[in-house]
């Protein structure tokens, strides 16, 4: 396949061509802009090329746009390349040649990249069009975009809160998103997360209205046509604001990563803040006002307890199973107390060790049981403890199935 500077036409195809270009002159006129394309087409411009094949393409006459979509597809310009395909199957194998030695290439990969960009955003192409386009040449494509296959078109699934645990419904504010969609897909599916039971549906008229709210303009959306199923979960994509989530909703913005996701998908699943709070939300958390799951922290009055206390505390532990003795939860003193923190000692073992939760509430004090940085402190360390994916998967399984 040869490139777009180094592309000679054969004396036949420019004899086509030219015949092509005063057909298309006749038929468009001879303005300023037409004369440009022609021109860079004749010239050798791949892009050109195609844009000259599709205004032949749209008077239905496939003959004359023929020589230029060959011209711009031996060039590896995808869509004149996906047309022959489409419209000559008869030489598959000269198509296939040609796209394998382009997706090989770098260059290949950027142009098929660009493609997707292009595809992803038109309005026209439904769910179902994205997917039979992806099914044609699988292996060539960006890896996120094996996520379209993983993608149902909400309409057309009434029982889709029943089909998994975590059903979510991808929401977008612009078509352009969906490429951003993909990727988070695609970035959950390599995360320790993707071994619970989630499917995704993309809501194709969500129409999301956006805007910020706070002081720290916190993204805010409200879907135009609503989902009234409360089972359902929502990933939401807004061009305003930050980041953020509820019990049923992440909102995400163009400058969210996937671990601002995946974090945000660690409180859905049952795991708290490690990081200090706001002191509005730690009032309400610190004191236990709260109705979701706190799997990874809990909270006490007092840095010090009677051995009495410490066994009461030791039983209520989320992850008590992977603590051998309660004792191992604080350092007996001389006045017969005990100080709340596990040994550093035993820094790497299952424990009790303080974390910075309630820092903003006086008299209250939060504790966790390990002692790395974990993803749920900071987001971009992306360290899932094994004993925290234990916790949140035997949790769920006992709310699905209570006599488990």
């Amino acid at each position: 396949m040869r490139n777009r500077h180094s592309h000679n036409l054969s004396f036949t195809n420019l004899a086509s061509m030219l015949v092509c270009g005063v057909l298309a002159l006749l038929i468009t006129g001879s303005s300023p802009l037409t004369s440009n394309l022609w021109s860079a087409a004749y010239g050798g411009d791949a892009q050109a090329q195609w844009q000259a094949a599709q205004r032949l393409l749209q008077q239905r006459s496939f003959s004359a746009a023929y020589p230029w979509a060959l011209a711009a597809a031996e060039q590896g310009q995808l869509d004149a390349l996906s047309l022959l395909e489409q419209r000559l199957p008869s030489q598959y194998q000269q198509w296939q040649r040609w796209r394998a030695q382009f997706d090989s290439s770098s260059a290949g990969q950027q142009a098929l990249q660009q493609l997707w960009q292009r595809r992803l955003r038109q309005s026209q192409l439904t769910l179902a069009d994205l997917q039979q386009l992806w099914q044609q040449q699988p292996s060539a494509q960006p890896r996120w975009l094996a996520q379209l296959s993983q993608l149902r078109d909400y309409r057309s699934q009434p029982d889709f809160a029943q089909q998994c645990q975590w059903p979510v419904v991808i929401q977008l504010q612009h078509r352009r998103q969906l490429e951003r969609a993909l990727q988070m897909m695609q970035a959950w599916r390599d995360s320790p997360l993707q071994r619970f039971d989630v499917c995704f549906a993309w809501q194709q008229q969500a129409q999301l209205r956006c805007g910020t709210e706070d002081t720290r303009q916190r993204a805010h959306c409200l879907p135009s046509v609503n989902i009234p199923d409360q089972e359902v979960y929502r990933w939401r994509f807004s061009d305003h604001g930050i980041a953020s989530a509820n019990a049923q909703a992440i909102t995400l913005t163009d400058t969210s990563g996937a671990a601002v996701l995946l974090h945000e998908m660690g409180h859905w699943f049952g795991l708290a803040d490690e990081y200090p709070m706001s002191t509005k939300l730690a009032q309400r958390f610190c004191q236990g006002d709260y109705r979701h799951p706190s799997l990874n922290v809990v909270v006490t009055r007092s840095q010090r307890l009677t051995a009495l206390q410490l066994e009461a505390l030791y039983r209520r532990l989320p992850w008590r199973h992977a603590v051998a003795d309660w004792r191992q939860l604080g350092q007996l003193q001389a006045d017969g107390r005990w100080l709340l923190g596990s040994a550093a000692a035993n820094g790497k073992a299952v424990g009790l060790y303080p974390v910075a939760t309630c820092d903003r509430v006086s008299g209250y004090y939060a504790w966790r049981p390990v002692a790395q940085t974990t993803v749920m402190q900071r987001q971009e360390v992306a360290h899932w403890p094994a004993l925290y994916l234990t916790l949140m998967q035997n949790y769920w399984r006992s709310v699905k199935d209570p006599s488990d």
